[in-house]
Order: C-alpha cells, then structure tokens, then sequence
C-alpha cells in the first residue's frame, strides 16, 4: 500500500505540472497570436489525450518504479524517452483526428516544458534528501563521542568505475569515506569536475599536489588496467604518505563471476602485479581428453587448485582422494556447482597410507593419471613430530607409487617443495625421500616426475597469511 501511495503521490505532482505547462505554453502562444489560437489548440480533449499518451509511455517504460532519491541518469533518460515518444504517439493520432490534432510545435513545447519541470523537480528533490541526510549525520556526531570519522580520499580514475564509487559514497551517509578529488590522465577530463570534486591531472607533479591536500587515502579505481598498470600507480602513489587502497573484485575473482566491486585493502598477493598463469589451448585439453586422472590430497590447498584446472579441461573422469572429508566436501561441491553433470567426478576418502584401500582404488578406477599432492607440510609440526612427516610423505608416496605401477598409471607427478634442496628440518627431509622414492624407477612404464613448489600464496599453513596476522 505504502509503494502504490507513493506511486499516485508521484503521478499527482506530474499531472499538475503537466497541466501548468500546458497552460503556460497556451498562455505564451495567446499573448503573442490571440486569444483565438487558445480556443483553437488548448482544448481540455487534448490536454487528456496528450496527458495520457505521456503517461501510458512512463508506465510502459516503469518511470514510476524508481526510487527517485537514487535514480541515475538511466531513469531520468527513461523518463525524457517516454515523454518524446508519448508526444509522437499524440501527433500520430491528431493525424487521423481534427477534434484531437494539436499543432506539432504547440505538442513539442508542452512535452519540453513539462519533461524539464519534472527532471528539475526530481533533481531537486535528490539534492535536498542527500542534504538532508549530511545534516543530519552531522547533528549525529555532534551528540554522539564516538561519532562516524570521514576519511578524504583521491579516487584515481575518473571514468565510470570511479564516478559510481564517489556516488555511493557520497549518497551513503554512514560511509567512512569521503571523497575529496579525482585524478585521471585524461586531458579532456582534467579540469572539470564529477559531482562538485575537482579532476587534476595525473602528471608528474600530483604526489606533490596530494601530499598538500587533507587526503588520508588513495583509491585505485581502474579495475580493466593491466598488473603493470597497477604496479606502477601503486608505486607512485605509496610516495604520497597516504594509504593506498584498490576498488575492484575480490581478489582471484573476476565480473565473469558475477562478483560485485568492492573497496579493499591491497593484499600481499596483490603485489606480485601479475596475471593469474591460466592453463589454456588445445594442447592441455587434448592431453587430459579419454584419460582419467586421480588427485591425492585433492582437498588441500595446491590439490584442490589442481582439481579446480583439471576439471576446466574435461578429463574423462577426475577422481578426488583426501583423508579430511571437510575440504573434500568443499570441492567436490564447488565443481558441481560449476561443472553439474557434465564433469565425471568422484569423490573418496581414504589414507595413503592404508595399502588395501589404495589398491580397491586403483582396481575400481585405473587411472591414466596421478597427481601426488596428499603431504604432510607444517614444517614446525613436523618437526615435532617427525615420525608422522615419515609415515605419510615417505611411505605414503611408496604406496600410491607401486599402486601406480601395478595398475599401468601413464604419468605420476609429485607435488614437493623447495625445502627438499639440501633439507634442514624434518618436512624437507622427507619430500628429499619422496622424490628419491619416484627417482629411483627408471626402468617402469610410467612416467615418475616431480615438481617443487615454493611459498604457495594464499596456501594453507604458507608464510603470507602468518606475516599478515603478525603485522595486524
């Protein structure tokens, strides 16, 4: 009820202004040609037949759907469409019409006039709920201690990402942020401004500028620019003192996936300033195409992105083995979600360490490929306990290794790490032994490789996530 009384409320307001345009402009062409032109043209059957055009033309096109206190300039486009063509559809049956025909210059004037009164008022009434809202927020603080603090921020980038961001911001009046100014190295940008904030140049005489303005924080609001792009702006805007943040997807997402921008810290993994390594082209795909591929500790964090590259190629079937049912779980539901039943997955908890379970695996799916990547990894847990580091890494690997011989596996890869060079702690004494297991059988028919990996970002149990707890 609230929604349709607004609605009629909003649909009142235009009638009346519509009805003072029309009388107006009947009144302008009456002082200029006599009152004889009013008689003529400004007739009431018109009025309602005009007004009805104009207004089955804004429901059509769901003008009064919009919550005018945040419609953008798509709304008021609507609205001016509608307006034009309800105007044409009037001319078109005063055509056919003499009782209904208004002379096409009076029709164009009315539908200006009363098109730009209700642009002008719906303008308005935008502008006077967001001062309404900044007083208000400012009595707020004004009562309250602990009251919101605005944080000035430069938005670099004055092109569509950064002109909605500066528009949420500036429309939320709850919003930590204010935005002071924008930066762009567009010369016809520079200059001129986007809702009352300035554009300055991009030059090279900004840190300078910044470092004289109230700005505690920097936005980088340019999410299509390339890793070097960003590494180079991230450089030259830390010189400025002033914290510098990223508006963008959530880190490893992309708008393919229907994320939505948001406003967040750099991360650590964002200063590697490079794109994500995609496996791509018709060599990886027609490698995995007919074979069946099974991935050890496929729950983890490297086995779980394995799965997740794996399954974009379309093997013939991807088998997922872990001992912890929790990540298993995980991503054996984010591929179904992405793949549904056009990705042959399973998913089996088992040990590698268990032998007879390993050999009713390799019996059932007699893989063409296998992916070792089940580990125990900690290095400072390892080292406690050591004996478990052996059980699994070292006897594990042995176990999948003769069930991958005995049962004609292509290609076994396995997932080690830099600490196997030259080992000073138990873990990288024991991925040494795995990869000595897989070294030493020269002489079968499948392949034994190994590859290792170093600090794996974003990774479980990996330095970047600890430094980053350490350092808040």
């Amino acid at each position: 009820m609230k929604r349709n009384k607004r609605k009629v409320q909003l649909w009142c307001i235009d009638t009346g202004i519509f009805m003072i345009s029309y009388v107006l402009i009947a009144f302008l062409m009456g002082v200029g040609q006599g009152w004889e032109i009013i008689q003529q043209n400004f007739t009431l059957e018109r009025f309602f037949v005009l007004y009805a055009c104009i207004c089955v033309m804004r429901i059509l096109l769901n003008v009064y759907g919009s919550i005018w206190r945040y419609v953008d300039v798509a709304g008021y486009l609507k609205m001016m469409i509608a307006d034009m063509v309800g105007g044409i559809l009037f001319c078109g049956i005063g055509l056919y019409s003499e009782l209904l025909h208004l002379e096409f210059p009076y029709t164009v004037g009315v539908v200006l006039m009363a098109g730009e009164v209700s642009v002008a008022i719906r303008l308005l009434y935008q502008y006077l709920y967001a001062y309404q809202q900044r007083i208000q927020d400012q009595k707020g603080e004004e009562k309250e201690k602990n009251s919101l603090h605005k944080i000035n921020i430069a938005i670099v980038g004055a092109g569509n990402i950064g002109a909605s961001l500066a528009a949420e911001l500036i429309r939320n009046p709850m919003s930590h942020y204010k935005p002071y100014c924008f930066i762009d190295k567009d010369i016809q940008k520079v200059g001129h401004g986007i809702y009352g904030l300035k554009i300055y140049d991009e030059g090279d005489n900004i840190v300078e500028k910044l470092r004289e303005m109230p700005v505690q924080e920097i936005v980088i609001a340019l999410p299509d620019s390339t890793a070097e792009e960003r590494a180079e702006l991230y450089a030259k805007y830390k010189k400025t003192k002033c914290k510098v943040k990223i508006y963008d997807y959530p880190l490893g997402d992309k708008k393919e996936n229907g994320s939505r921008m948001t406003l967040r810290e750099i991360h650590i993994e964002d200063l590697l300033f490079r794109d994500t390594l995609k496996v791509k082209g018709s060599q990886a795909k027609e490698f995995y195409r007919d074979k069946k591929v099974l991935v050890t500790g496929g729950g983890g964090s490297i086995g779980s992105e394995l799965c997740r590259q794996i399954a974009m190629q379309h093997p013939k079937r991807l088998v997922i083995l872990d001992i912890y049912e929790n990540n298993a779980y995980e991503i054996q539901q984010e591929l179904i979600r992405v793949y549904g039943k056009s990705l042959n997955l399973d998913t089996v908890i088992a040990s590698v360490r268990d032998v007879k379970r390993l050999e009713e695996i390799f019996a059932q799916e007699k893989p063409d490929l296998v992916f070792h990547a089940a580990a125990h990894k900690h290095v400072p847990l390892m080292e406690h306990s050591g004996c478990e580091a052996i059980k699994n890494n070292v006897f594990g690997t042995y176990n999948v290794a003769n069930m991958a011989e005995k049962y004609g596996v292509k290609k076994f890869l396995l997932i080690s790490t830099d600490k196997a060079v030259n080992p000073t702690n138990i873990m990288g004494a024991s991925k040494r032994l795995c990869e000595m297991v897989i070294q030493c059988r020269t002489d079968s028919n499948t392949e034994f490789t190994a590859v290792r990996f170093g600090n794996v970002l974003g990774s479980n149990g990996s330095v970047i996530p600890l430094f980053k707890k350490q350092i808040a």
